[in-house]
């Protein structure tokens, strides 16, 4: 009877630094083996499933153990069929994606990072509303008294003046509303309860009607929670869980930086529009604001006929799907349109409204202390 085709080779067993001398036949009891014969050894059966190809060389084929670091078999080249093919095939890319294929392999890498991306998006949507109300108000005091301190405006007429907006708007549940003098034409939302509003934002305002728009917008942040899910969002869950250090600076930074999402803004301008019209006051003059920082509007000064501002109408270019913001123009028919058919009530008169719009320059002897 011939002898059964074998591979010549050496192997290093992992037990000692010998190289040992072998013969590598197909097993021929079992269909899915190797037999490995060394000197002074009985014969070793080593399952197919258990070799890794390491290596590919013109003159041998190196393989290794799954289960063993320190042990490899090199067999010389030509390997005799009936032993090359049980050998493992070569790994190319790695035991996974050899098994699965490599566009395969790519697909599914896709899939679970848009699933993980979905998730870390939509997270902040689902957790804002598990966040304590007590952290949230400690977390926003804390942002706040950071500002109030070196920034705030504390003229009193101009602080009543507020305080009847906040509870024309708001009479049921109070809000604590703080100007600071900051050169910022924006306003802020905070966790718990409290908004900011920056110097430019009301000594631009056309009128205390446009001012109570972006007040009422605001107050929509807070009540649908839309800022701790932009906390979380932005800076992780752990920032509510930590104490808030720094400066004025760093919380201005900070309330600067966070934007809501684009649901969520046309959520809180809904909710403003709804808040405005119960309060009896004009959505109207809330579309004058948008107008001004979106550049919906022409040019202060011009005759008409002069194109717009490029760097007020820039974000009015991109389409609506691309922005955090519901676009500008959107913004300002909304708001038109709900004003229309109905007569309003004034929120200030002259008097107020000056008051409010000088808050935050030198206060008047003997007015009155803050109303709160």
């Amino acid at each position: 009877m011939a002898p059964a085709p074998a591979a010549e080779g050496w192997l290093y067993d992992g037990l000692t630094a010998r190289r040992w001398p072998v013969r590598v036949e197909a097993d021929s009891e079992r269909p899915d083996s190797l037999l490995i014969i060394r000197p002074e050894h009985p014969p070793e059966q080593v399952a197919a499933v258990d070799l890794r190809q390491t290596d590919r060389r013109d003159d041998a084929v190196l393989l290794g153990r799954r289960d063993s670091d320190g042990w490899q078999l090199g067999l010389r080249r030509p390997v005799p069929p009936e032993v090359a093919a049980r050998l493992p095939a070569a790994e190319i890319y790695g035991a996974w994606i050899d098994r699965l294929g490599l566009p395969q392999f790519a697909a599914a890498g896709v899939f679970v990072t848009m699933m993980v991306l979905a998730l870390l998006w939509f997270a902040p949507t689902w957790l804002a509303p598990l966040v304590p109300q007590a952290w949230e108000r400690q977390f926003g005091a804390t942002w706040l008294g950071q500002m109030e301190a070196d920034l705030g405006c504390w003229t009193g007429p101009g602080r009543q003046a507020l305080a009847k907006i906040e509870r024309r708007l708001s009479p049921e549940q109070p809000y604590l509303i703080t100007v600071v003098d900051v050169p910022i034409e924006n306003a802020a939302a905070l966790p718990g309860g409290d908004i900011v509003l920056f110097r430019p934002v009301v000594e631009n305002a056309g009128s205390p009607e446009e001012l109570a728009g972006i007040v009422a917008h605001e107050m929509a942040h807070v009540k649908k929670r839309h800022v701790t899910e932009a906390l979380i969002r932005h800076f992780g869950f752990g920032l509510l869980l930590s104490s808030v250090g720094g400066n004025a600076g760093t919380a201005v930074t900070q309330m600067t930086g966070l934007t809501h999402t684009r649901a969520a803004e046309r959520e809180a301008d809904r909710a403003a529009i709804a808040t405005m019209l119960a309060a009896d006051v004009s959505p109207a003059e809330a579309a004058d604001f948008f107008r001004r920082v979106g550049g919906a509007e022409r040019d202060e000064g011009g005759d008409g006929d002069e194109p717009q501002n490029p760097v007020r109408t820039t974000a009015s270019r991109f389409p609506e799907f691309l922005r955090t913001h519901p676009a500008p123009d959107g913004r300002v028919a909304r708001f038109t349109r709900a004003a229309e058919g109905r007569a309003f009530r004034p929120l200030l008169n002259d008097e107020e409204w000056a008051a409010l719009q000088s808050i935050c320059r030198a206060p008047i002897e003997g007015a009155p202390d803050d109303p709160r």
